[in-house]
């Protein structure tokens, strides 16, 4: 695939999520991301996922940049590696 190009993600693992998420009562999206990111490369490989969590004022990619510790944690990703460990 081209480096630009659109990277699948696994469907297997977004199920997954949504359920780690709900799990944890967090609000949560499926979106399409046009940003280009390490999942390119790596789902080309291997099962790929990725999270976003929210930035305050929507502010990404930059020195001002700032996430809440507490939608940093929630202990999401550790529901979420518990469980794929298991599959």
């Amino acid at each position: 695939a081209a480096p630009n190009a659109p990277a699948q993600m696994d469907e297997d693992g977004l199920k997954l999520l949504e359920e780690a998420a709900k799990k944890l009562h967090l609000s949560y999206r499926k979106m399409h991301s046009g940003a280009g990111h390490d999942s390119q490369i790596l789902a080309q490989k291997t099962k790929t996922n990725m999270i976003f969590i929210p930035s305050v004022g929507g502010i990404s990619h930059s020195p001002l940049e700032y996430s809440k510790p507490d939608d940093i944690g929630h202990g999401y990703l550790k529901v979420f590696l518990r469980e794929i460990a298991w599959t």
